[in-house]
């Protein structure tokens, strides 16, 4: 178990490494990679036989990016929060003036 679980994910991570070693038993070695993306281009370019590119592995699921996410998701809500605040005044408005 990886430093992290709690007592509900046991059966769940459990459940995967049991496959995942199950797959590694059927599947011959050559034919398989068992690739962690912190190792980069290296292993994954070997094992396809392509060269490795010039460009730094794309990392999507670091600290920035998650926080970059999460910014871009709040910003979004307040933007159709104020949206639908306006929506509600405008009506509010327009049928004070109507029924005024």
């Amino acid at each position: 178990m990886s430093a992290g679980c709690t007592g509900r994910n046991v059966g769940p991570i459990a459940r995967y490494n049991a496959y995942a070693e199950e797959v590694k038993t059927a599947v011959p070695p050559e034919k398989l990679l068992v690739f962690t993306v912190t190792e980069g281009w290296g292993p994954l370019c070997r094992f396809l036989g392509v060269a490795e590119p010039q460009e730094p592995f794309p990392n999507l699921n670091d600290r920035e990016s998650v926080k970059k996410v999460i910014r871009d998701v709040i910003k979004g809500s307040y933007i159709m929060l104020g949206l639908s605040i306006a929506g509600v005044v405008a009506v509010l408005g327009g049928l004070w003036w109507w029924l005024g």
